[in-house]
């Protein structure tokens, strides 16, 4: 009232809440308009009262949707967040020339590098990149062609000269109207697990070139019986059955290729019990044998 009469307003409007004598609560909107004579002097004001307890009630249930939307979007945020930082995967983002745009702090330490020397670079033209422009070729006809990748590996330098691994994966970004907007991925550093796999390489590389210098034939077959490998020296002593020198094939065929040789031993045991002798002695070990095969011993 202190608008119309003291201030000079024309109209008022307020919603306001009426509780029933049974304690139902009604909503209204109150519009009052002041009517005044030709001099300006107040006359008599005009009222209207809607009930807007329906409105008010829609209203009141939209807001509620829009807190408990509003949270769940603040939750998921905080979910991606958590997963983010602990996951050994990385994050990063690229723009339509595919430069960097964004990298979450960890994917800047698989790149072995600041982030600002990365953000504004295309993959392939990052500093300390090893490979030369036709190793990246085809990724990047993958890029432009706006196809996803997956475990795509590349090699980089960092500042103190060590080699670090990095594998990348990436799907493409289109807005609403299917324009090209960039690509968004992960990024893991598999530094250490590439170093690994080189070191037993080389371990398993100077193993078998021992095993190659020795003086006897040495015959590896795995817990099932397959044949794995054999050295030079094992191999052209059972030259015969050399078919069955190969991997996968079990050792029983191996033996009972070898049963049909000139063994000593034959002239007292039959195939059958010449194998199963050996079988045994392979499936419980601990024991030696020797025989004699064209005139050479054998143990």
């Amino acid at each position: 009232w202190q608008a119309l009469l003291v201030q000079g307003e024309a109209s008022f409007h307020c919603e306001k809440r009426y509780v029933r004598k049974y304690g139902t609560i009604v909503w209204g909107a109150l519009n009052s308009s002041l009517v005044r004579d030709s001099e300006g002097q107040p006359l008599h004001v005009v009222s209207q009262v809607e009930d807007i307890t329906e409105r008010a009630r829609v209203h009141q249930e939209l807001e509620s949707r829009v807190r408990e939307r509003t949270q769940k979007l603040e939750e998921s945020e905080q979910r991606f967040r958590d997963f983010a930082d602990s996951a050994a995967d990385r994050l990063w983002e690229t723009d339509t020339q595919h430069r960097y745009s964004y990298l979450s702090e960890q994917s800047a330490s698989h790149h072995a590098m600041p982030t600002e020397l990365i953000f504004g670079k295309q993959r392939w033209r990052l500093p300390g990149v090893e490979q030369d422009p036709s190793f990246w070729l085809e990724h990047q006809k993958d890029l432009d062609a706006h196809r996803p990748f997956k475990n795509f590996a590349y090699s980089i330098f960092d500042r103190d000269g060590r080699k670090h691994h990095v594998k990348a994966s990436g799907r493409p970004l289109f807005d609403q109207a299917g324009v090209f907007r960039g690509y968004r991925g992960t990024v893991v550093d598999e530094t250490a697990e590439v170093e690994a796999r080189e070191e037993v390489a080389d371990i398993r590389g100077r193993y078998l070139t021992a095993l190659e210098n020795v003086s006897e034939g040495i015959g590896l077959w795995d817990a099932d019986g397959r044949f794995v490998y054999c050295n030079g020296f094992f191999r052209e002593l059972h030259a015969d059955v050399r078919a069955t020198l190969e991997p996968g094939v079990s050792y029983e065929n191996f033996l009972w290729a070898m049963a049909k040789q000139n063994f000593a031993s034959r002239d007292v045991l039959s195939e059958r019990e010449w194998v199963n002798l050996r079988l045994d002695g392979f499936r419980n070990p601990g024991g030696t044998l020797v025989d004699q095969l064209n005139g050479r011993w054998i143990q």
